[in-house]
């Protein structure tokens, strides 16, 4: 019994949350044993030296030394002498603190044990300088020049560090404050000089070298002197350094130890097992290396209880033999524990390689060369002479250290230490596994299942490897073996573009591939494995089946991934699916339901592979068998993901073979298991929390994939009906909540894409948007929620939200804000668009801000201090934005500042035409506001001299230019002639409106207008003239008779609208047809009938040719009529 709960308090007593109460316990247990006065030696000797190390972590030292003293009491058999003199020592030289040993490997012990002892202390700066004094107190010269420092440095330090120490990393005294300041900005400048090397590739290639030198003179120069010692002190250092994380001292600490990984210490063989491993653990993926230190500790407490009863056993065999056995046991105990410090200081030597080539921008394997074909020694020992050599060097460091480090768990016989090697490895491999990479991770995951094949097969209690790390190593290795060896397909550019795409989509590996017809005629080409990867494919084979044999007992969601590879290692080699099995045993429940959820995964997964064009499985199942077997499996509540997810991919299939109703069903199953999972966890709280935070976040990916693909459906079923668009914006809502509650941006910017694509066509009319009010302010909600802003409240943003995305964010905005311009809803408007403002990142700002001066344009108010944001635009986005404040205010003083404004703002000549409409509407809002006319026309006489500066700059521009040829300057003066005709005749007939038939001006003005007309009716014949063959018969008519005469052909007609389309020589042709009429109204009222021919002509041959307007022509036509008493001649 005392036995059992000494193992047990030990055990826990290295547990943070539980360390103090088995301390008491353990001190109890100890008190007990001690009052029997029992015999069992061995374990009150293994309870007083825990104890012990429980004190010195408690800074109790004197009581630390009391339960060593009493430890080495009770070690009769000298089985903990080596052991407890060192933990001794170490307490002895803690505890004098004024003292200087005389050895400097007692010093560098007496430092390390006071620095831990106070926890840490001061700046990164300064706890990097005293552990650097300790490193270079094992290693005098060697450590100095392998960690980059100078002897100066680690000295200036020496005396600060001492009084720290003394006075337990309290406060410090005046004069080390100001010393501090001073040296404040001095540390950083050796901290940036110190990350430059780290940062370029020649530098670091320079260190490391030097690193390796160093290390290889200090192994020479120390030898085998106080090996056990110095290995324990640089494992010291290094553990306290990757706590303390000072990356740099822990790794060259870390490297100096792994010296004496040399086979200089062995232990015997562990006895192994041909049972599998029990699967009842399952280990977890994890980073830290911490559980592996306190592990370690519990082991060698329980199994040195153990020993010590077995000593106690064996009384009889006289004082000399047990202690010769004792010391036998104690150097066997040692040579343990020095190979378990050595495994843990591998771990800690590759963490620190990892964050080292993070801090220089790399991560773990860059610098390796790609995966060869074959896996020959000499292969690859030549691609070690390819990789890029600093970054390659330290991952290839780290790769060896994860190795070494889980082949000693195995020598050790601690599984505990291979678990942790393939945690490591899997979580610092994550972006090649996201990247899909398989296939650079062969070469580090087959020694890794080697060393996991191996000690599943050791019985060592509670530290058995667990299934699931099996089998998602085993699901890497054979992925990236089917990768390699997947044949690509060939180039879109050179192949039909019609032809079937991978359904699966999968990424193609390095195989070789060739092409040959199916059938001999001329369907789809077929893809071919290349024959040199059928022993890499037949050991993915069996590598699937070994990891789903020791897998039976775990869920089959996390066999899946197995079954999924196991399927395409049978294609890729041509191997059919086993009809009534799966290849390997499979346990059936009562009513065969494993079996059959194992056989839905493997049919969903060959109807993934059908389209990649390599091999068809001969009689596989359809897709609607696909999904009768997923649907009629009975799945458990820890496979709810897995069902989800089959239904997700048969229903994308399914919508790419464009079976709607399959969709459908798949689409309601899932929706329906989902009801039922939340009622089920709403009921229970305690399946609730029993649910993963992993498996609920993806388990709402899937379900909003599969809403995604149900929005898609309908919107392919109902185009062009409204009512399915709104079911199909709906579902995509849908999607687009389950995306953010899953936390990902890639679902719920997807969702919103669908979503912004249907409710296109819903935007023309003000009804039909007032609809989309309540489920766009919910979209938009969710979107802001992924954005990057101001708000402290949003701690999900995301800075890598690109450009087109925030275009989409802007376009929903826009939708919203015209919902509240259309109810006339301008307060409302202007709190949306400050909440949008504050919800969302600065570079989508002044797209939001247009719509904020139109609200409170409307609403009365000043505006100036809003256009601040935009002085840094250009002049005419800053004129167009006064112009629409101008049209949207409701304040005549507010309008006409805004409207001075952005006429005022337009200074460059590039501009004048904008300028010219701006004080053309400036002259219409000052003649309907009732100012007086004169200040109306002063603008459009304003209007009309920028025109006609600007047509003769343009003139003169045009004979200067040679460049373009006689085509060229046709082409501009054609363009530029027409359109400022166009300009002119439509101001002039302003100011002969406004001045009124019996002003002097009116006249002139009309006649202006004529001579404008007429200009635009030779900028059009001379251009059309150019473009036929007989010039000649292409003349302006010169009199009234010739007007009369002329006739409109259809070639000329055809002419005007290719010009249209080209050139845009008449942009708003309705309105130049107006303006023409309204020129040749006012010249029949002046009794000048016959001079309004040639506008009446050039306004039909408008009607006719851009317009098309067959009642506008006729209704010229009639006018023609009833102004000269004759028949129209174009009738």
């Amino acid at each position: 019994m005392c036995v059992w709960f000494s193992g047990e308090c030990v055990s826990r007593c290295f547990n943070p949350t539980s360390g103090l109460s088995c301390h008491t316990f353990s001190r109890k247990l100890a008190s007990a044993l001690e009052q029997v006065d029992s015999l069992q030696h061995g374990l009150r000797c293994g309870v007083h030296m825990e104890l012990a190390k429980v004190c010195a972590d408690q800074d109790q030292l004197q009581m630390a030394l009391e339960h060593v003293n009493k430890a080495q009491e009770l070690d009769r058999e000298c089985e903990w002498s080596e052991e407890l003199m060192w933990l001794g020592e170490r307490l002895r030289l803690r505890s004098e603190l004024h003292l200087t040993p005389p050895s400097t490997l007692q010093q560098a012990t007496q430092l390390l044990e006071q620095v831990k002892s106070v926890g840490g202390f001061g700046s990164k700066e300064e706890m990097r300088a005293v552990l650097a004094k300790v490193g270079s107190l094992l290693a005098p010269r060697q450590f100095t020049v392998a960690i980059g420092d100078k002897a100066e440095e680690t000295s200036q330090t020496e005396g600060d560090t001492a009084r720290e120490i003394e006075e337990g990393g309290g406060e410090k005294g005046e004069k080390e404050k100001e010393g501090k300041e001073q040296e404040g900005t001095e540390g950083e400048e050796e901290k940036e000089e110190k990350e430059e090397p780290e940062t370029t590739g020649k530098d670091g290639e320079k260190e490391y070298q030097v690193l390796k030198q160093q290390i290889q003179a200090h192994k020479i120069e120390v030898g085998s002197t106080d090996d056990v010692d110095r290995c324990r002190l640089w494992a010291d250092l290094a553990k306290f350094a990757r706590k303390c994380q000072v990356w740099d001292v822990a790794f060259v600490s870390a490297k100096f130890c792994l010296t004496y990984d040399d086979n200089r210490w062995t232990v015997s063989p562990v006895k192994t097992g041909t049972q599998p491993s029990k699967t009842g653990s399952k280990s977890k993926l994890q980073k830290s290396s911490s559980v592996s230190v306190n592990r370690s500790r519990s082991d060698v407490s329980t199994r040195s209880s153990s020993l010590s009863v077995a000593g106690a056993v064996s009384l009889a065999s006289g004082p000399a033999a047990e202690r010769e056995a004792g010391r036998q046991r104690g150097r066997e105990r040692l040579c343990r524990e020095l190979l378990r410090t050595l495994a843990q200081t591998h771990f800690i030597h590759a963490e620190c390689a990892v964050y080292q080539l993070k801090e220089s921008g790399h991560h773990l394997g860059d610098g390796l060369p790609p995966l060869s074909p074959s896996t020959s020694d000499q292969q690859d020992a030549e691609n070690k002479d390819k990789l890029v050599v600093w970054p390659g060097n330290l991952s290839l460091d780290a790769y060896s250290s994860f190795h070494r480090g889980g082949d000693l768990g195995v020598s050790l016989g601690e599984p505990w230490l291979v678990a942790n090697a393939a945690t490591y490895l899997s979580n610092y491999s994550q972006h090649l596994l996201e990247a899909g990479a398989l296939s650079r991770l062969v070469p580090v995951f087959r020694p890794l299942l080697d060393s996991l094949t191996a000690a599943t097969q050791l019985h060592t209690g509670s530290h058995d490897i667990g299934g699931e790390l099996v089998c998602h190593v085993s699901t890497v290795l054979a992925g990236g073996l089917v990768q390699k060896w997947t044949p690509s397909p060939p180039d879109p550019t050179k192949t039909d573009p019609t032809s079937k795409e991978n359904l699966g989509g999968r990424k193609s590996g390095r195989g070789t591939a060739t092409g040959k017809k199916k059938g001999g005629g001329g369907g789809e080409t077929q893809l071919q494995v290349s024959p040199d990867g059928a022993p890499e494919l037949e050991e993915a084979l069996g590598v699937c089946e070994r990891g789903l044999a020791l897998a039976r007992d775990l869920p089959l969601g996390v066999r899946a991934p197995l079954l999924a590879v196991w399927v395409c290692c049978r294609q890729l080699l041509h191997q059919p699916i086993p009809s009534n099995t799966l290849g390997v045993e499979e346990k059936d429940g009562e009513d065969g339901s494993v079996a059959g959820q194992a056989r839905a995964v493997v049919a969903v997964e060959m109807q993934s592979l059908l389209g990649n064009r390599i091999w068809e499985f001969p009689d596989s199942p359809t897709l609607n068998d696909t999904f009768d077997m997923v649907s009629s499996s009975k799945w458990s509540e820890e496979d709810s993901v897995l069902e989800l997810e089959l239904l997700t991919r048969t229903a994308r299939l399914a919508l790419l073979q464009k079976n709607y109703t399959l969709v459908g069903k798949c689409v309601s199953q899932a929706l329906a298991g989902e009801q039922s999972r939340a009622g089920s966890e709403g009921a229970s709280e305690k399946k609730k929390k029993k649910r993963g935070k992993k498996e609920a976040q993806c388990e709402r990916e899937l379900l909003s994939s599969i809403c995604s693909l149900h929005g898609q459906t309908l919107a392919a079923q109902g185009a062009g009906k409204t009512v399915a668009a709104r079911a199909a914006m709906e579902a995509f809502l849908q999607s687009a909540k389950y995306g953010r509650d899953a936390g990902s941006y890639q679902r719920t910017i997807e969702a919103a894409r669908h979503y912004g694509n249907v409710c296109r066509e819903l935007t023309e009319t003000a009804l039909d948007r007032e609809t989309l009010r309540q489920p766009l302010t919910q979209l938009l909600a969710i979107l802001t929620s992924f954005l990057p802003c101001r708000s402290s409240r949003h701690s999900s943003g995301q800075e890598d939200v690109c450009e087109e995305d925030l275009q989409l964010n802007v376009a929903f905005y826009n939708i919203l804000f015209q919902i509240y311009i259309d109810k006339g809803e301008w307060a409302e408007g202007m709190k949306a668009v400050e909440d949008a403002m504050w919800a969302t990142p600065r570079s989508i700002h002044q797209c939001l801000a247009e719509y904020k001066l139109i609200f409170k344009s409307r609403m009365g108010k000043d505006v100036a201090a809003d256009m601040i944001r935009f002085q840094d635009a250009p002049e005419e986005e800053r004129a167009r934005l006064w112009y629409k404040v101008a049209c949207n205010s409701s304040h005549p003083r507010l309008q006409l500042t805004a409207f001075q404004n952005s006429i005022n703002t337009l200074t460059s000549p590039e501009y004048v035409v904008v300028k010219i409409d701006y004080l053309l509407a400036l002259s219409e809002w000052l003649y309907c506001h009732q100012f007086p006319v004169e200040d109306a026309l002063s603008h459009l006489r304003w209007a009309l001299a920028l025109l006609m500066d600007t047509v003769r700059e343009e003139g003169k521009r045009e004979v200067e230019e040679e460049e373009g040829g006689e085509d060229g300057r046709r082409e501009a003066k054609f363009e530029c002639g027409v359109l400022a005709r166009e300009k002119a005749v439509y101001i002039l007939v302003m100011m002969a409106k406004l001045q009124g038939k019996g002003s002097g001006g009116h006249r002139e003005s009309c006649l202006a207008a004529l001579a404008h007309c007429c200009l635009m009716w030779k900028a059009i014949l001379d251009s059309y003239g150019g473009s036929v063959s007989d010039k000649a018969s292409v003349t302006l008519p010169s009199s009234i008779q010739e007007w009369v005469d002329f006739t409109l052909t259809d070639e000329l007609r055809d002419f005007v609208k290719s010009a249209e389309d080209d050139c845009s020589i008449i942009r708003t042709p309705g309105l130049t047809s107006h303006c023409l009429g309204a020129l040749s109204d006012e010249l029949c009222g002046s009794g000048l009938q016959g001079l309004a021919l040639p506008a009446e002509t050039l306004r039909l041959l408008l009607v006719e040719s851009l317009v098309q307007s067959t009642a506008n022509s006729q209704l010229i036509q009639l006018r023609w009529t009833y102004i000269y008493c004759i028949p129209s001649p174009f009738h």
